[in-house]
């Protein structure tokens, strides 16, 4: 009996706890949302970002709207397989172009910082060069090496693909905020994901909502 009755005690303790917290971050988030940002007021900003990904380099450039904790962007990456080249010899290299638009919404409620998920659709464009298939240059030029020089094939792929993204934006500075991203695509030719860090320009917030007294 006693043992139950204790767990009865911490039921209603932990239940009595997690209602403050719920009511206290509601109150919280409604006071920042009132005092820097103005309701059905549209923000936006512009930007680029740079980092890595599973096939290599990857970069991006993007615009955005922000009206009421969701977002609206559209945006132009790309991720390139980096490797170092001797001679006049071609690796394989992998391009990746993506052309999105994604939908975001705020799912932590903070005046200057919070993450965002989104999601979209986008056209995705793959391109392979691969050294399975040789084009003999008309010139008889040769290589680094004495070799025959040859142009690679280009292997072209579109596909339709699905992003996916995650977002920490900070705002402090509100005319420049930063972002950290770490995302993937989903598509039938070649996934691919990565993570970066960007610098925005825009107006994102106000600078403080000054409350009437009456």
């Amino acid at each position: 009996m006693k043992i139950i009755t204790g767990i009865k005690l911490l039921f209603v303790l932990f239940s009595s706890a997690a209602v403050i917290c719920i009511t206290c971050t509601k109150t919280i988030a409604q006071t920042a949302d009132s005092t820097y940002y103005k309701h059905n007021k549209f923000y936006y900003m512009a930007g680029f970002g740079f980092g890595g990904g599973n096939v290599g380099i990857h970069g991006y450039l993007n615009g955005t709207l922000l009206r009421n904790g969701y977002e609206l962007t559209g945006r132009y990456s790309a991720q390139e397989e980096f490797r170092i080249s001797f001679g006049n010899s071609v690796n394989d290299l992998d391009y990746i172009h993506e052309y999105a638009v994604l939908i975001g919404k705020n799912i932590t409620r903070h005046p200057i910082s919070h993450f965002v998920l989104s999601t979209g659709i986008s056209l995705v464009k793959v391109t392979t060069r691969s050294r399975s298939t040789l084009i003999p240059n008309n010139n008889n030029s040769t290589s680094y090496y004495s070799l025959p020089d040859y142009n690679y094939e280009s292997i072209h792929q579109r596909t339709i693909g699905i992003p996916v993204e995650i977002k920490y934006f900070n705002n402090f500075f509100r005319y420049i905020p930063i972002n950290t991203s770490f995302g993937t695509n989903i598509n039938s030719k070649k996934c691919f994901y990565y993570l970066t860090m960007g610098l925005q320009f825009g107006n994102t917030r106000e600078r403080r909502i000054k409350k009437s007294n009456n």
